[in-house]
């Protein structure tokens, strides 16, 4: 887990901090390299108050050296608490994507995992693949809440 230093506990075990996710496919994990300046584009930042966990943030891709495929997953700076899944709402914009991108994009996250699950949702369908889709210059804004598991993990 990539915590960045300065972390601070406020007062009732408020825990405030930012995060640098990785992105990765689900069938093909791939490389995907975020800008790294300015660092508002490759951190979460989180506020966690007991179990409860908010994360906002911008993420802007600089590389894909290797192309993700499969649903992209987004690392989180907690694990989901088991039981949890559908006490999370993480809501996932992505901008500058592949043309033959027109649809919606949902975000849902499974108990006792460390990461969100993002996917395409055509009318008509079930869940598509989307981590294929992701360029160059491709952004996503990321904004929620889930409980969390341990306090320390």
């Amino acid at each position: 887990m990539s915590h960045q230093v300065g972390n601070t506990f406020g007062p009732e075990g408020k825990l405030t901090g930012t995060y640098t996710p990785t992105l990765t496919g689900s069938s093909v994990e791939g490389t995907v390299t975020l800008y790294s300046t300015p660092t508002a584009y490759n951190k979460i930042h989180y506020t966690r108050i007991g179990d409860l966990v908010y994360i906002h943030g911008l993420l802007k891709v600089n590389a894909v050296t290797v192309q993700p495929e499969g649903l992209l997953k987004i690392s989180l700076p907690y694990t989901i608490a088991t039981g949890a899944e559908y006490c999370t709402a993480i809501n996932v914009v992505a901008l500058g994507m592949d043309a033959s991108v027109a649809t919606s994009v949902v975000a849902y996250a499974e108990e006792a995992e460390k990461f969100m699950y993002v996917f395409r949702f055509v009318t008509g369908s079930s869940a598509t693949d989307f981590a294929e889709y992701i360029n160059v210059d491709t952004v996503f804004r990321i904004s929620g809440s889930y409980v969390a598991g341990s306090y320390f993990g």
